[in-house]
């Protein structure tokens, strides 16, 4: 279970990297013990890991750069934004790409056998749903429970969609459409992912319809 804790920026992330770092005494490091006893102050460094380094940045960039609660956002720039949550199962912070867009529709071009034609399907995807619907009056939706179980309102959901229309499609293609959806909802995946990934998937089903034999129905 992920509790939602706070929307940062990447740099002010790293502001609060830079605040917690450890110093080292000059005991702590030898050279600068031995320095010290010359009469030399080299003042407190920065260390991460047992590893000085000569500034904060530096040791911040390792830290940012090597600590794995980090590693779904290093590729992001500083003015980014980042969703910091609670992992209370992993006993852990952990971050995902902020997406303030709560609302995404997509409409989808796919070939239909029995028109011998294209027909557009389009996928709403929300916070609290994802709806599925043709050019007709057929919709399917799909809620996510408190159990974390996802629930289409209709038994036979989309599938009925692409049967009417001799769509070929693969058998898991609700947990498909519905890992998208959650992964979009849980800021796994930006905008632009998910729209690429729509479309691979569209462009496989389409695929296999177009190349389908004739003797099968």
């Amino acid at each position: 279970m992920l509790d939602e804790i706070r929307t940062i920026t990447i740099k002010e992330l790293k502001e609060e990297i830079k605040e917690n770092l450890e110093y080292a005494h000059p005991e702590k490091n030898e050279s600068v013990a031995a320095a010290n006893a010359f009469g030399v102050h080299y003042g407190f460094k920065p260390y991460v890991n047992d590893i000085f380094f000569a500034t904060e940045d530096e040791a911040v960039a390792y830290t940012f750069n090597t600590e794995t609660i980090y590693q779904n956002i290093k590729e992001l720039n500083d003015s980014a934004k980042v969703i910091e949550s609670y992992d209370d199962t992993e006993d852990t912070l952990c971050y995902a790409i902020f997406n303030d867009i709560d609302k995404i529709a997509l409409k989808q071009v796919f070939f239909s056998p029995k028109s011998q034609n294209e027909i557009t399907i389009k996928f709403l995807f929300e916070e609290e749903q994802l709806c599925v619907s043709d050019e007709s009056s057929l919709m399917f939706t799909c809620k996510l429970m408190d159990s974390g179980e996802t629930v289409w309102n209709e038994e036979e959901s989309i599938e009925l969609m692409f049967e009417k229309e001799g769509i070929l499609y693969p058998e898991n293609i609700r947990k498909l459409v519905e890992g998208l959806w959650l992964s979009w909802r849980n800021y796994e995946r930006t905008l632009e992912e998910l729209e690429k990934d729509l479309n691979a998937l569209v462009a496989w089903i389409n695929a296999m319809t177009k190349t389908k034999p004739n003797f099968i129905e």
